[in-house]
């Protein structure tokens, strides 16, 4: 049987951007208690932007993708820029859409750059910039 990874989850903030680095493979009880760090950090500095690192994941069952999206619901009423990176063409770009189907998200491909880029400009520039390469993108 392959071994995998445990997973591991690292929030820092750098400027006005929350980043969210994941490896291994996460669990539903890693992601709680990461939820909890993130929701903190929303609500006490305000911050409402987030790029999510998952160059380094691996793909963790359904249910922790199930997990994310129901803990992601708790924050519905808090209007959030969220930049998933993600190696390209893996499993994890569907469990992405699964976890953050209820908010705004755009999807990157291996590029964490140009998430970053895409967090911190004028709202309008980043969904011009949106329209202009959705291919890799998908915004909800």
């Amino acid at each position: 049987m392959k071994e995998t990874k445990p997973g591991e989850i690292r929030i820092e903030v750098e400027g006005e951007v929350i980043v969210v680095h994941a490896e291994g493979m996460p669990t539903v009880e890693l992601v709680r208690h990461y939820h909890q760090q993130l929701v903190a950090l929303i609500k006490n500095q305000g911050l409402r932007k987030v790029l999510y690192d998952g160059l380094q994941v691996i793909p963790p069952s359904p249910d922790v993708a199930l997990e994310v999206w129901k803990l992601d619901r708790q924050l519905s009423d808090i209007p959030l820029r969220r930049a998933v990176v993600i190696p390209a063409a893996t499993i994890l770009a569907n469990l992405a859409g699964l976890a953050f189907s209820e908010g705004a998200y755009r999807l990157f491909y291996s590029d964490i750059r140009a998430a970053m880029q895409w967090l911190v400009q004028p709202e309008s520039e980043a969904d011009e910039s949106r329209l202009n390469d959705g291919i890799n993108s998908r915004l909800n």
